[in-house]
């Protein structure tokens, strides 16, 4: 599948449904037990794309890591820095 740069979804929003693909990092992740978001940059612009995950539709939801700065007690997974 063609990679979609992030800047072109903010010009032209693709019909709800319209499977996609962007690459990028991972800005920030929040998440809560049963569903998460993923601020997603592939450096095209400012904005970020929302990324929401969902336990139900998402086989592997337990493996996706917070981000450091979200990982306080009783958060899912472990810091990448030590926490």
């Amino acid at each position: 599948m063609e990679r979609t740069e992030i800047v072109s979804l903010f010009k032209n929003t693709p019909a709800d449904g319209t499977e996609i693909t962007v690459c990028g990092w991972a800005k920030n992740i929040r998440d809560s037990k049963n569903i998460g978001f993923i601020a997603l940059s592939d450096g095209g612009c400012f904005k970020t794309l929302q990324v929401v995950l969902e336990a139900g539709k998402l086989a592997n939801y337990d493996e996706v890591p917070p981000s450091p700065a979200n990982d306080a007690p009783g958060r899912r997974g472990q810091s990448a820095y030590g926490g």
